[in-house]
């Protein structure tokens, strides 16, 4: 099985993330065979970004959020 690891920056994201357009890629990945991973990134965000990043991992094994400062 392939395994990928998409990193993604965020930075002041909190009116445009949208948790739902995630859905249909990774379901596409696990029917395909490839192990996709998710690691999104805040680049020190001044809004609820990073709330919102570690709301949406939250009981999911595939995705990651890593918080810079600045």
């Amino acid at each position: 099985m392939t395994s990928v690891l998409l990193i993604i920056p965020c930075f002041n994201e909190e009116t445009r993330f949208d948790p739902l357009a995630f859905g249909d890629g990774v379901e596409a990945c696990l029917k395909s065979g490839i192990s996709l991973h998710l690691l999104f990134a805040d680049d020190g965000s001044s809004d609820r970004t990073y709330t919102l990043l570690k709301d949406f991992s939250e009981n999911k094994d595939f995705v990651y959020t890593f918080k810079l400062e600045r």
